[in-house]
């Protein structure tokens, strides 16, 4: 319908603009800093129809901030991000709901108003905190690279240990000939018995890895990382019970958590930019509630289970979109709907089967009358 095709044009806009991409770089971000930012302004060549009417720009969460209202809802009220000139100025760009200011040294060098209705700038937290992946096991991972630098420390300590001759006396000549053939003759009596030995301390290295070994699954059990320990072992367990030991289970549920505060900042970002589509001469009628944001991982994981699973869904009577959605066999869901709408006629209701028929006969009809009066007119100019 209209709605699947709005959503193609969309999703085709994205495309063009890139935006799978800054979707990673924001989540690279959001993991290192704690929290990214996202920009989304119209273009300035709308008129251009191989241009999309929007453009879109990943910001660096270091020199970008928003401010945020105390009030209930804690509702943003600025959005602003340090830009470096060519002369090596700063300049600030402030965004608000209805104002665009550049701030120079503290004087406001520019103001004039925008009609986008919104703040342009989205930040993308990834917790409420805003801690990145790592932050909450630093103080362990210093203390792993502590340990391993010791541990390197006390191996050059070993190599290069102490020589200690007792009861003996060797001047400089006689040392420079114990190191070149590695051998000295002593002379010792039953009352002093002369003897060469090496000042060592070595580190115990079992033990030294058991802390090692300890201190890593610590920091994976906190950032629910999955175990790396069975990397290249082969066994018999099946893949779900490989997922459940290796904590991959774990990981897919922090990361759920994850995606719950990146679609509430995804739809701020949706919002803006069916905005800026609606004010184009196309024009947009979606609306948010009509979109959904999906995350699709390991796609090809259980592939026969998904096929099993959307068969069933399909005979059970479900809506082919719904079906296809909920396998998640594919990334796009509509697209792949709307690719396949003729395959999958015999899973909807009659009446839609004939409005679907009707209409790829009208479509036809006027593909072959274009092709008709294509021939006449090179029929015509030929002659």
């Amino acid at each position: 319908g209209a709605d699947l095709e709005e959503i193609s044009y969309l999703n085709s806009l994205c495309f063009e603009c890139s935006k799978h991409a800054m979707d990673k770089e924001i989540a690279e971000w959001f993991y290192i800093c704690g929290t990214a930012y996202r920009m989304i302004l119209p273009s300035p060549l709308q008129d251009d129809p191989d241009i999309p009417p929007f453009e879109i720009h990943t910001l660096d969460p270091r020199n970008t901030f928003v401010v945020y209202s105390s009030d209930i809802g804690h509702r943003p009220i600025i959005g602003a991000v340090v830009v470096k000139r060519r002369d090596g100025t700063e300049t600030m760009c402030v965004y608000s709901k209805s104002h665009y200011w550049e701030i120079k040294t503290g004087e406001i060098i520019k103001s004039e108003s925008h009609a986008l209705g919104m703040i342009p700038i989205i930040e993308y937290p990834v917790s409420r905190s805003r801690l990145g992946a790592f932050e909450i096991v630093m103080p362990l991972l210093d203390a792993i690279n502590r340990i391993e630098s010791n541990r390197v420390d006390g191996i050059e300590q070993f190599i290069q240990a102490l020589m200690v001759f007792v009861n003996c006396q060797i001047d400089e000549t006689l040392l420079e000939k114990l190191r070149e053939f590695g051998a000295a003759q002593l002379k010792s009596t039953s009352q002093l018995p002369a003897d060469i030995r090496m000042v060592t301390g070595e580190l115990n290295q079992t033990q030294v890895q058991t802390l090692i070994d300890y201190m890593y699954q610590t920091v994976l059990t906190i950032c629910g990382m999955p175990n790396r320990n069975g990397q290249g072992n082969s066994t018999s367990d099946t893949g779900s019970a490989v997922i459940l030991r290796e904590g991959w289970s774990d990981t897919e549920a922090r990361t759920r958590s994850d995606e719950l505060l990146f679609k509430e900042s995804e739809k701020v970002f949706l919002r803006l930019l069916l905005k800026i589509l609606r004010n184009t001469p196309r024009g947009c009628s979606l609306k948010l509630s009509q979109i959904d944001i999906k995350f699709t991982r390991r796609a090809m994981e259980n592939l026969l289970t998904k096929t099993q699973t959307l068969q069933g869904l399909l005979s059970a009577g479900i809506h082919p979109l719904e079906a296809i959605a909920t396998s998640g066999l594919f990334n796009d869901a509509t697209d792949i709907y709307h690719k396949s709408e003729e395959y999958l006629t015999k899973y909807l209701p009659a009446n839609d089967r004939e409005v679907i028929k009707t209409q790829n006969i009208r479509d036809d009809n006027k593909t072959q009358e274009n092709d008709r009066e294509v021939n006449k007119t090179q029929e015509g100019e030929t002659v």
